[in-house]
């Protein structure tokens, strides 16, 4: 379809107006895009205008900054003055401590040591003391042997002088003399009294009877003189059979 040049009737001085064209591709295409819906941005209202603050309130505001800057001022200088002490009074006080920390510390160590060289001295002389128990056990073996020895001799003792009495008033009987078997005899009740455990050993029988038969010859001694020196002689006899027995093994 040929574009058609249009004149508007009411052009002044019978200019041409320029035509418009139109295509008829663009009038009668469904595909052709709508213009964007533009939404009216609303209508601000001019801000007010501040108003002017009073005298008064510029003074309000100013005293509270200066008493803000005043309140910081105090707060710094007692901080500042909370430091200061803090570092003047407990400072020293810790580097005091510190120090003697230290030298707990040190004679903790020293007393440890102290403490692992006696406990070794210790166990050595545990071992030396081990040692000497075992000395002494064997020492106080041997001095019971002894002690025992000791006593079997003042036993043998003992009967030798029981013997010797006996002999001693045998011989005064021999001779009429009963003051001298009485003298003779004055002791020998308590010897054999001291024998009797060691008779014992041998005879216990003999051990029983011996006190008895010394009473009979202490009681004839002046009656039947003759009787006395047969138990004088028996009981010689029988302590010489004890002393054999046992002292001479």
């Amino acid at each position: 379809m040929d574009e058609e040049t249009k004149q508007t009737p009411n052009a002044p001085d019978g200019e041409e107006l320029p035509a418009v064209e139109e295509s008829l591709d663009a009038q009668t295409s469904p595909a052709a895009e709508e213009p964007p819906v533009l939404i009216p941005e609303p209508v601000r209202e001019p801000d007010e205008l501040p108003q002017a603050e009073s005298p008064a309130m510029t003074k309000a505001r100013r005293l509270a900054r200066n008493t803000l800057i005043a309140l910081g001022v105090i707060l710094f200088i007692f901080f500042a003055g909370f430091l200061t002490d803090h570092f003047a009074r407990y400072q020293p006080l810790r580097d005091s401590l510190t120090s003697e920390v230290q030298t707990l510390t040190g004679d903790l160590d020293e007393s440890r040591q102290q403490a692992a060289d006696l406990e070794r001295k210790n166990e050595s002389l545990s071992g030396s003391l081990t040692v000497a128990n075992a000395r002494i056990a064997e020492l106080e073996s041997e001095n019971a042997g002894l002690q025992s020895d000791l006593d079997m001799a003042a036993m043998r003792i003992e009967l030798l002088h029981t013997l010797a009495d006996f002999n001693a008033a045998n011989f005064a009987l021999a001779n009429d003399d009963i003051s001298g078997a009485k003298v003779a005899l004055f002791n020998t009740e308590k010897r054999i009294e001291t024998l009797k455990p060691l008779i014992a050993t041998v005879d216990t029988t003999l051990a029983e009877n011996v006190s008895n038969r010394f009473a009979l010859v202490l009681s004839a001694l002046e009656s039947d003189p003759e009787s006395a020196r047969a138990d004088l002689g028996l009981l010689a006899r029988n302590l010489l059979n004890v002393e054999k027995l046992i002292f001479e093994q």
